[in-house]
């Protein structure tokens, strides 16, 4: 799959649904800290800092391992830039995946990682690849806060009525 992201018209991996457009490094050897799949580096135009978004290609789930490995990569990426380079930047990750268990605690941490994450699940049909972008995960029809010690609450409204 890495393979056929680097080789991509990059005009046409955005039709497909990923937008990577700028310099894009494969196989990146990022020596004790792994080795990541593919590095893209860009500098908008409006921004003062480099974003590195550092991407992971899987063949079939998304897995709390395979994070960790991107992670692992990330802490190798940064620790390279500041020691290196004198330039502001912030780190995105991407994992790319055939499918995510969204029963999986995995889909929750691109809303409270200091990071920005994207989880992509790829699609294959006589057209050729698709990417779709996977997000907001919410449990469906699961109430927040179950109860409180002495008051009981039927929502995370009612708790707040309490709090104020």
């Amino acid at each position: 799959m890495s393979e056929l992201i680097y080789k991509a018209d990059k005009e046409l991996l955005a039709e497909k649904g990923l937008v990577f457009p700028y310099l894009m490094l494969k196989n990146v050897n990022l020596g004790k800290y792994g080795k990541c799949d593919l590095i893209h580096f860009k500098k908008p135009y409006y921004k003062v800092e480099l974003e590195i978004d550092l991407i992971s290609c899987n063949r079939d789930k998304i897995s709390m391992s395979s994070f960790m490995d991107l992670v692992t990569c990330a802490k190798g990426v940064h620790k390279y830039v500041r020691e290196n380079h004198d330039i502001d930047f912030k780190i995105n990750l991407h994992i790319i995946s055939k499918e995510i268990d969204p029963k999986s605690n995995i889909v929750f941490l691109p809303d409270i990682f200091p990071y920005i994450i994207n989880f992509y699940q790829y699609k294959a049909n006589i057209d050729g690849i698709y990417f779709e972008n996977l997000s907001d995960f919410e449990l469906p029809d699961e109430p927040l806060i179950k109860g409180y010690p002495r008051i009981k609450l039927k929502s995370l409204s009612e708790m707040f009525k309490v709090i104020k």
